[in-house]
């Protein structure tokens, strides 16, 4: 997965592959999860798959982060705590927006991330 990461900053910035990798993988050690490094998609758990895809979005040029339906895609965890958590590790100056459905509300009552209707 640290080559998935990687690639962001080797194609934009022109970061030479050894650099993006390490700099990836100190990425994935910021969520304590720098096992899945070296594993393939296939080998990955959907919480991994999603940790990936947001560490790519922060190599990203973008200002935004818009996460749609995470509890939708990860299905295995019950409230949205543990992973916003891990999003706030990171110290960025990037907008991380949430998107959900009304009828996951309930997923979201108590926990720390702030609600727009």
């Amino acid at each position: 997965m640290v080559e998935n990461i990687s690639l962001i900053k080797e194609v934009q910035e022109f970061m030479g592959i050894d650099e993006a990798q390490k700099l990836a993988l100190e990425y994935l050690k910021t969520i304590s999860y720098e096992a899945i490094a070296r594993k393939r998609v296939n080998n990955c758990s959907e919480v991994e798959i999603f940790y990936v895809k947001f560490v790519r979005a922060l190599f990203s040029d973008a200002q935004n982060i818009y996460i749609t339906t995470p509890l939708a895609m990860l299905q295995s965890i019950d409230g949205i705590d543990e992973i916003v958590n891990n999003l706030l590790k990171y110290d960025t100056q990037k907008n991380i927006v949430i998107l959900d459905l009304d009828s996951n509300e309930y997923k979201y009552k108590g926990s720390s991330c702030n609600t727009i209707r």
